[in-house]
């Protein structure tokens, strides 16, 4: 039998054989590839691939040793040899599980294996014929190197078996069928070459015949394999079509709902229809929505709607404590969705059902609405009449339907508070219409009566002007008389003289020098006369100058009124006081006219004349006012600063804003100087009414402030949206849109910054800055300060050093003022500091005060030192201005270009202290700003560590 199986022939028949039985294990792996079945049909189309080209470069290596005898003797056996070795590394790395799960390791093995049997093969082919004797027939079969390779190959076989059999399955099963019959047949063979010789030297009979029965089976196992994988997928595919069927009737029914729910923006209606919609959506028996009663606290529920097919009518509306049903509580608490299956002898169950005007209890599903992760009410769904259990994919329905009722709910409420403001910002508008048409008409009347005074000026003017003329006449006449009788005089004198030389005419000419005597004292006494008149008309002239400045004062008052009434007509919302003044305070008879007050004030700021309207205005008399200063007019701080900023300042005007009793005065203070501009000679108070502009002012900043808060709500949601899109929550998204969104959030959080800015602004203007002062530790302001710019300074490699005194007092000031004072103030440093440069925040006491310690006060000095090009000393005093691109250019070395640094000045004054600036072109700038330091600063009372006093406890406190 040995002899013919080792024929010619039969050896043929073998290699086609295995070659057929691989191919075809070959087809139906890659088969099962192409189906979509990825590792195991991958490995398997991988593993007989290779065993095809070994079987390949097997039948080469054959036909090679048909041709040379020496070939085949000595090179062919060991080949056939390292090619079984080969092919079970490859079936085994196809077909274990281990090999499967740890792919990296057996793909390892595999290599190691072909590597080491090619060098063995290659150590076999020049040593084995040597353990031959010369003569001596060789024979594979008894050398050495064949018990090397049998044990390997039987290591190889049991290693298929026992990992084969540690997870078996119908692929598996076969598999390890055929690595058991190869290890039989390689102990078979092991032992045969040991015991007696095969009739054909070389050829590894038994191992041949296990082959051709294995190779066909491991093809049936890829095959079984292959049958067991379509099997469970089609398994799979079964119940995935079932599951998509549930999912695809509720995402019918969950988009029915929400277009019933978002249907209306009318609350009651969103109620009933939500109610309505989910109950049908889910098939639940009975369905109701309970809203806090009043705002926010969830304390105090009502049921606002109720769906209840087996009740007649909608139901009234119930109220009810949450602390009397605990599973609500707690759903709302917790924030998640509660089911209550063991409805059974619970009452609070049972009067939870008899609200909603169910006569019997069954499965309950309780889900809070949440709105931004706040609770604003709770969803109850019930089957009293079916008992039907609600299902897992209801339970997700009903969650998706509560965020849509939560959303829709607080588009009604936001719907409702829009209408409301919409009608109350017409009304609004309306009543600043009616009081900008009442404001030009006073106007128009102003711009008459200052039309009338001009005509009043003008006929006075003239009058003057004609007696002038007259009076120039009559003095160039009596000059001329004075010239004659001065001239007459002489020659009267002269005449005199003659008379006395001559002695004989003396007696003579006594009677003739009388006469000349009374004519001498007549025309002195008409020279004096005349004297007097040149005097009266040289004053007369004066005054008449004075009128001409009055008048050029009134027109330029004329003029200023004409602008401001075509401004008015041309933009009628924004009214601007005209200011009124005179030049020259002798106008006595013209101050009274004035609709304006006027106060008149000496060298000395003491107050010499004041006209009526100024006395009305500032509720006292004229006799009150007269010799003081002007410092006692009123004590309103605002006032007081302006008279101090006027004596200490060279400015040629000083305008203030102050407060007497409900009404709003503006005052304009002007020095009165010398004709040569050098002295000092008085001042000239301008007081003006702005009472009714200050009230419309305000109520456009409480506008302004209101609509900016507004603004939040839909930013929000704006913010929300975008970050939903940006996370895929709803599908997903291209490189392009995920640019474009960011670039939509990025603009969003710029706009959030800028009503940021504009709330503050706006509140400032409006007076409705609020201040609740506190101890503030400032080490830990300044510490989370920086924590929130990290970003900034990382991302521009700017250095920030911190030099804070150890025990740095407490201040008396608002936390979150103070948080946006550093704020601003470094974001102001960044902004001017270049990349790579050095910041540095220092603190330090400081004290300001009179020459006594008592009246000192102790501040705390934060300053913020940055390296940026440093502020022009003309720009310093413009530096907390607010800033407009369109109006002024920017301040060079100033960071900040919008009302940042205005909001830090006015939030430290507002606290009691102030904020400066010091800069160096080319070195940098330096912020300080001063906060008064707390009153608790080293009180030894807060050592003391007094416990809590606990209200609930039975135990008197000790004392």
């Amino acid at each position: 039998m040995f002899e013919l199986l080792g024929s010619l022939a039969a050896g043929l028949a073998y290699y086609l054989f295995i070659f057929f039985a691989i191919e075809a294990g070959l087809l139906i792996a890659w088969g099962q590839y192409q189906r979509g079945e990825s590792l195991r049909a991958y490995r398997l189309t991988y593993a007989y691939a290779g065993l095809t080209v070994l079987q390949v470069m097997f039948i080469l290596w054959t036909g090679i040793g048909s041709v040379s005898l020496s070939f085949d003797q000595v090179w062919v056996p060991p080949f056939e040899r390292v090619v079984a070795i080969a092919s079970l590394g490859l079936l085994l790395w196809g077909f274990t599980p281990l090999f499967r799960e740890k792919g990296f390791v057996g793909t390892t093995v595999l290599a190691l294996n072909i590597t080491f049997a090619l060098i063995f093969y290659f150590l076999a082919v020049f040593t084995w014929p040597r353990e031959f004797a010369p003569g001596q027939m060789l024979d594979f079969n008894q050398s050495r190197w064949e018990i090397f390779f049998v044990v390997w190959q039987v290591i190889l076989a049991l290693f298929g078996v026992v990992n084969c059999a540690m997870r078996l399955d119908e692929e598996r099963s076969f598999a390890l069928f055929s690595f058991g019959a190869l290890f039989v047949g390689y102990v078979l063979h092991f032992f045969t070459i040991f015991t007696s010789s095969y009739a054909n030297p070389n050829l590894p009979i038994l191992v041949r015949l296990t082959a051709m029965m294995a190779f066909p089976i491991f093809a049936i196992a890829i095959y079984r394999g292959t049958i067991q994988s379509l099997s469970a997928r089609s398994q799979e595919l079964e119940s995935l079509s079932e599951v998509s069927l549930d999912q695809v009737k509720g995402l019918i029914n969950l988009f029915e709902a929400a277009r019933q729910i978002s249907s209306s923006l009318d609350l009651s209606e969103v109620l009933d229809e939500a109610a309505k919609s989910v109950a049908i959506a889910i098939e639940a028996d009975q369905c109701a929505i309970a809203l806090p009663e009043d705002g926010s606290d969830i304390s105090q529920l009502r049921l606002v709607s109720i769906y209840n097919p087996s009740r007649r009518g909608r139901g009234e509306a119930v109220t009810f404590p949450s602390s009397e049903q605990q599973s609500i509580k707690h759903a709302l608490k917790r924030k998640y969705q509660v089911y209550i299956d063991e409805y059974q002898d619970n009452r609070q169950i049972q009067l939870l059902f008899s609200l909603m005007g169910a006569n019997d209890v069954g499965p309950l599903l309780i889900q809070p609405l949440l709105n931004e992760n706040d609770p604003i009410g709770v969803l109850l769904l019930g089957n009293a009449v079916s008992k039907r259990d609600f299902s897992n994919t209801e339970k997700k329905l009903v969650r998706a339907l509560a965020d849509h009722i939560a959303v829709s709910i607080a588009h009604a409420r936001e719907y409702a508070s829009t209408s409301s403001k919409a009608q109350q910002l017409s009304w609004t508008l309306r009543n600043q219409e009616l009081e900008t048409g009442k404001r030009q008409a006073a106007m128009e009347t102003e711009l008459k009566k200052s039309r009338e005074e001009v005509a009043l000026f003008a006929q006075r003017l003239y009058e003057y002007e004609t007696a002038e003329k007259a009076n120039k006449e009559a003095l160039a006449q009596a000059r001329d008389r004075l010239t004659k009788l001065e001239k007459t005089i002489e020659l009267a004198k002269a005449e005199v003289e003659k008379s006395k030389q001559k002695d004989k005419r003396i007696e003579g000419l006594l009677s003739e020098t009388e006469e000349h005597k009374k004519r001498l004292a007549d025309f002195e006494a008409e020279k004096q006369s005349l004297l007097e008149k040149i005097e009266q008309l040289e004053q007369e002239t004066a005054e008449i100058d004075r009128l001409n400045e009055a008048l050029q004062t009134s027109n330029v008052r004329a003029r200023k009124l004409a602008r401001a009434l075509k401004q008015a007509r041309s933009h009628p919302p924004q009214v601007v006081p005209v200011p009124t003044g005179l030049s020259r305070a002798e106008v006595s008879t013209e101050l009274e006219n004035l609709s304006c007050g006027v106060i008149i004030g000496d060298a000395e700021n003491k107050i010499n004349r004041v006209n009526a309207a100024a006395t009305q205005m500032l509720l006292q008399r004229d006799t009150n006012l007269v010799g003081k200063e002007l410092t006692h007019i009123c004590d309103d701080e605002r006032w007081q600063q302006a008279v101090k900023q006027l004596k200490t300042s060279d400015e040629p005007m000083v305008t203030t804003t102050f407060k007497i009793n409900n009404n709003v005065l503006r005052a304009t203070i002007s020095p009165m100087v010398s004709s040569d501009g050098e002295a000092k000679e008085g001042t000239v108070t301008i007081v003006y009414d702005i009472t009714a502009e200050a009230e419309s002012q305000q109520a456009r900043d409480e506008f302004v402030a209101s609509l900016s808060q507004e603004l939040r709500t839909p930013m929000t949601s704006i913010t929300g949206y975008t970050d939903l899109l940006l996370g895929e929550s709803v599908g997903i998204i291209g490189e392009m849109q995920r640019k474009f969104l960011q670039r939509i959030k990025a603009n969003i959080e710029r706009m959030g910054s800028m009503l940021n800015d504009l709330i503050g602004v706006t509140a400032i203007d409006a007076g409705q800055l609020e201040i609740r002062p506190t101890v503030v530790d400032m080490a830990e302001v300044i510490e989370d300060t920086i924590i929130s710019a990290r970003a900034q300074l990382e991302e521009n490699e700017i250095t920030l050093n911190l030099n804070l005194p150890e025990g740095m007092p407490p201040v008396e000031a608002d936390p979150e003022s103070v948080r946006q004072i550093l704020a601003n103030l470094l974001s102001n440093a960044i902004k001017c500091t270049p990349v790579g440069g050095t910041l540095e925040i220092l603190a330090a006491i400081h004290t300001e005060g009179g020459e006594n310690s008592e009246d000192e006060t102790q501040f705390l000095r934060v300053s913020l030192r940055d390296s940026g090009g440093g502020i022009a000393e003309k720009d310093l005093a413009r530096v907390f201005e607010r800033f407009y691109r369109a109006e002024r250019p920017l301040i060079q070395g100033l960071g900040e270009t919008g009302v940042g640094l205005a909001i830090v000045k006015s939030l430290v004054e507002a606290h009691g202290g102030r904020v400066w600036v010091e800069s160096e072109m080319g070195e940098g700038s330096t912020f300080h700003f001063l906060l008064p330091i707390s009153d608790h600063f080293d009180d030894p009372w807060l050592e003391v560590d007094i416990p809590p006093l606990d209200l609930n406890s039975d135990q008197p406190d000790l004392l």
